[in-house]
């Protein structure tokens, strides 16, 4: 028997040739060729396998048929663990009465992120958690000035920046951006957490949501 190993679609592939390449695996699949697909999106697994494996830690879980499962008890076998312990309490919201430090608001690049809004207020850690490919290091770069945006705008202590270059940004006040996929950085340090997916904001979050399963659900479009 045949077998193929297909990575994750390219971030920018478009919707199109997502589609006819999932065709060409169900050809392949007719003529009795096995594939083997991975990716972190709920929607390719689910729509076009058969049976998901689980790899965590470098450590084989398991292996599940797609339709005797679901998307809770994958990422719950992702994560595998307790965590509730492990991290310092958290405030059930943030304190809206602050001053707010910086605003982004309608940031768009067309294929990289879309239409992202948030809100950093004066003493909080706004962590950005999420997959390679989800569009965080593009948003970053260009508030910073370092990457191009089609439309937005950013406000920094209550006044517009026009921002064109990393020189630009510097000049203005804004320092680093600190993105991580590592979970215990994002859930140990940070008062609320911003998780893309593809491109666009799959939500913003704090208090007890901050764990290691709502953050994997969002961030590999797992939450249904």
């Amino acid at each position: 028997m045949q077998r193929e190993v297909m990575t994750r679609i390219d971030h920018y592939l478009q919707r199109l040739r997502a589609e006819n390449l999932f065709q060409i695996m169900q050809k392949l699949k007719a003529q009795g060729i096995s594939i083997i697909y991975i990716s972190h999106r709920k929607a390719e697994v689910f729509g076009q396998c058969d049976r998901v494996s689980v790899l965590r830690d470098g450590q084989y879980i398991g292996t599940f048929d797609v339709d005797k499962t679901n998307s809770t008890e994958v990422v719950n076998m992702m994560v595998g663990r307790e965590i509730g312990d492990l991290y310092p309490p958290k405030a059930e919201q943030t304190d809206k009465t602050t001053d707010v430090l910086l605003q982004v608001s309608g940031f768009k690049n067309e294929g990289r992120f879309e239409d992202i809004s948030f809100e950093l207020f004066k003493g909080e850690i706004l962590g950005f958690p999420g997959l390679v490919g989800a569009g965080r290091s593009e948003l970053a770069k260009a508030i910073c000035g370092l990457y191009p945006k089609r439309a937005g705008e950013v406000i920094f202590k209550g006044s517009p920046l026009n921002v064109r270059s990393y020189e630009d940004a510097i000049r203005q006040g804004i320092g680093v951006i600190m993105i991580s996929s590592e979970l215990p950085e994002i859930i140990g340090m940070c008062d609320r957490v911003l998780v893309m997916h593809e491109g666009r904001k799959s939500d913003i979050f704090s208090g007890d949501q901050i764990t290691e399963e709502h953050i994997i659900q969002l961030a590999s479009g797992m939450n249904v």
